[in-house]
């Protein structure tokens, strides 16, 4: 799992840097800075709007180095990520990680949009059931090509 304080620090200084970075172009196109030109005239007044513009994009550079710094340190001595590490509330998180390729051994029954939260919630008297139903084996599957072929004839 990634680093929490540094993916706390290359959120934000990506998020101000791209801030910085892209709403001063707004600003100097509003008054009227041309496109594509490498150079312009002095005095027009875009020179402070140009300068916060470049600050922003080192600063967005920056949120991208702290990035991978995080992810190269993660994955030399980072936690390894459970099958649910966020504690989400839906059912592609009920599997393991990495998942097996059928995901499901069962068809699970659902009876709330959260099935993992249900117990916390208690929005309502029913309950999922992940674990138990009908077992998506090769036998089921071959029974419904069976069918198939029988209602084709």
């Amino acid at each position: 799992m990634l680093d929490e304080r540094l993916g706390k620090w290359n959120f934000w200084t990506m998020f101000i840097g791209m801030n910085l970075a892209f709403l001063p172009m707004h600003l100097t196109g509003l008054f009227g800075m041309p496109r594509r030109v490498y150079t312009f005239p002095d005095g027009m007044g875009w020179d402070w709007l140009n300068l916060i513009t470049s600050l922003g994009a080192f600063l967005l550079a920056i949120g991208v180095l702290l990035l991978l710094v995080n992810v190269a340190s993660s994955l030399r001595r980072g936690r390894i990520a459970g099958a649910n590490p966020w504690d989400a509330a839906t059912l592609e998180w009920s599997v393991p990680s990495p998942p097996p390729p059928y995901n499901f051994a069962v068809i699970p029954r659902v009876a709330s949009g959260h099935p993992l939260w249900e117990d916390q919630l208690r929005e309502s008297e029913q309950r999922s059931s992940i674990g138990e139903g009908l077992v998506l084996d090769h036998g089921a599957r071959q029974s419904l090509r069976h069918r198939s072929t029988a209602i084709r004839i």
